[in-house]
């Protein structure tokens, strides 16, 4: 059967990117309190709120751009799978900022973005097995795996920037941080749709019950 026709709603891909970038922003502000904090023993605290800011939000970006698709099918959502894909960015956003807190070694930070990066992949994933709905989903190996690289690219990224704060290299300037959340949040974003693109919905071809005429 031929692929079904889909499109986008353009003020909620908008509000999507609006959200990766704030979150991106707000996990970048959260980050400062973890440094402050590590004489006062509450920093890892604020590593876990710094992580589930960022996980959330990266999170929130993912449905908000779902709930863009618009497709000619009903559709609704595994409760299991979408509270699964929550964990999952919240987990691996902590992984990743851990290996700049805990380990604070620079070629670590590769090591957590690749961590990171397949978590935020995974959890992109997960969120697509959670639409359920009348279709199959074929995907496009190419496309299915650049997304991998840009999530690996953008989180390896993210945990530079946060290490050269740790470290005093890059001034924690308002102006800094937005330039930052706007280029993580884009590329985050084009992780997203380019997962999404990697995706083509057709028709489930239902068997005809047998009537009297077919005996």
């Amino acid at each position: 059967m031929p692929p079904l026709e889909s499109n986008y709603s353009l003020p909620l891909v908008i509000i999507s990117i609006a959200t990766a970038v704030l979150a991106s922003f707000v996990a970048l502000e959260l980050a400062k309190s973890v440094q402050n904090s590590r004489r006062k023993g509450f920093w890892n605290v604020w590593l876990w709120t710094s992580a589930s800011a960022m996980g959330l939000g990266i999170w929130t970006m993912h449905f908000i751009g779902m709930f863009a698709l618009q497709l000619p099918v009903s559709l609704r959502y595994s409760v299991g799978y979408t509270i699964l894909s929550l964990l999952l960015a919240v987990v691996a956003s902590f992984a990743g900022f851990s290996f700049v807190y805990l380990l604070r070694k620079f070629h670590w930070v590769f090591a957590g973005g690749f961590i990171m990066g397949l978590g935020i992949a995974g959890m992109h994933y997960l969120g697509m097995m959670a639409m359920q709905m009348e279709v199959q989903m074929r995907y496009d190996l190419n496309l299915v795996t650049l997304s991998v690289v840009i999530a690996i690219i953008v989180s390896t990224a993210a945990l530079l920037i946060l290490m050269k704060m740790e470290q005093g290299v890059l001034e924690e300037r308002f102006f800094t941080k937005a330039i930052t959340a706007l280029v993580m949040g884009a590329a985050v974003s084009s992780m997203h749709y380019t997962g999404m693109a990697a995706v083509t919905f057709t028709l489930i071809q239902s068997t005809p019950a047998s009537g009297p005429l077919d005996k």
